[in-house]
């Protein structure tokens, strides 16, 4: 078995965190009885969100990771991406989705139908203008995009070609751009806004990933010879100019909703970064939020719920300080989130490895360039 990364681990750990804490503080903020600080958290996070700091994290961890996946692997091909990537997400996804029904639609009152519930199913609802059972469930929908992507261009021969990805990155932009001008494209696409710029942080990912395993290889545009490290400066340069571009529209006309944004795309690149090059032995607590991190993002806002619930049908409970709450549903989540990591991840994880297995050294395989371009 492959050694596993323990900086990004911890990374990943790092990103659930920080996107539980948003999540956690804004539901018990906004209960009446609970005791807090209001102005401060809402001046706080109105320019530190936090949430999407980590989500930052994550998206440029999935690229980083994928391409070492599959690099490394000789025999690698789609189909096997493909059983390993299903088996990985989807059976977990479901365990979430019946608790997000059950705890934070059907508790609440909200009502739903089988339309919303096949199209859930998916992890793409958008695409059958469906809202999502959970909010955060469109980052998974991103994640698939992403999957997409990389099989294509594995199979194009284009996943290892640095200058197509910096290329790609530059068109993903420029409809980042479009969308932004166009405006609002309708309640089921929203977050299909900032989609393109996520992309490009994936596609960052992986360049920094080839840069960090030491790739020197050069490439001919034309007439410049451009070496492997060049495009990967260029792409970290192109995805900085976004962010920096909202924060001189902050200075020029003032606070508005790409400001916080821009904040926590910047922090979650340089925490990324500086995290995988510098953070060589993480505490052991941090490697294992990572570890359970998927079960961690998926799962605290079922807990969280639960725990409003509870509050309300025992009120000897309420109208305690945030902070109290904040360290019992977070201990209550990382809990759940360990048992549902043994229990459902890893079992699955191993089906989708031994599924994947069966499938013969050549099937479907496509012999893949020992460098980059």
């Amino acid at each position: 078995m492959k050694e596993r990364n323990q900086a990004i681990d911890a990374l990943r750990g790092v990103a659930a965190l920080m996107v539980m804490l948003l999540h956690l503080i804004f539901f018990f903020m906004q209960l009446p009885s609970i005791v807090s600080d209001r102005h401060f958290y809402q001046s706080f996070f109105q320019y530190v969100d936090t949430g999407r700091i980590g989500i930052t994290i994550f998206f440029m961890i999935s690229g980083f990771v994928i391409s070492k996946s599959i690099r490394i692997n000789e025999d690698f091909n789609v189909r096997k991406f493909f059983i390993r990537r299903f088996y990985r997400l989807y059976p977990l996804f479901w365990f979430s989705l019946i608790l997000g029904l059950a705890v934070v639609w059907y508790l609440n009152g909200w009502q739903t139908d089988l339309s919303i519930i096949m199209a859930n199913m998916t992890m793409v609802p958008a695409f059958f203008k469906e809202e999502f059972v959970i909010g955060l469930y469109w980052s998974l929908e991103t994640e698939l995009i992403f999957y997409l992507l990389v099989a294509l261009f594995f199979v194009f021969g284009l996943l290892q070609k640095s200058w197509f990805l910096h290329l790609f990155t530059g068109i993903l932009f420029l409809s980042f751009y479009l969308f932004i001008i166009w405006g609002e494209i309708g309640l089921y696409y929203s977050h299909w806004k900032a989609t393109p710029y996520h992309l490009g942080l994936m596609m960052l990912g992986i360049l920094f990933r080839y840069e960090m395993d030491g790739d020197r290889s050069e490439v001919r545009i034309f007439k410049a010879s451009l070496s492997s490290r060049t495009i990967f400066f260029s792409q970290l340069i192109l995805v900085l100019a976004v962010p920096l571009f909202m924060l001189i529209r902050f200075f020029i006309a003032g606070f508005d909703d790409y400001t916080s944004d821009a904040i926590a795309y910047l922090a979650g690149i340089f925490l990324f970064i500086s995290g995988a090059y510098f953070w060589k032995k993480p505490p052991a607590f941090m490697v294992l939020m990572g570890t359970v991190s998927y079960s961690l993002y998926l799962l605290h806002p079922v807990v969280m719920h639960f725990v409003g619930h509870l509050l309300h049908w025992v009120p000897a409970l309420d109208g305690g300080h945030l902070m109290l709450y904040l360290a019992a549903t977070s201990a209550l989540t990382i809990g759940i989130a360990s048992l549902s990591y043994n229990w459902i991840e890893k079992p699955f994880n191993r089906l989708g490895h031994r599924l994947a297995s069966q499938y013969r050294k050549d099937q479907d395989s496509i012999e893949i360039p020992s460098k980059p371009l």
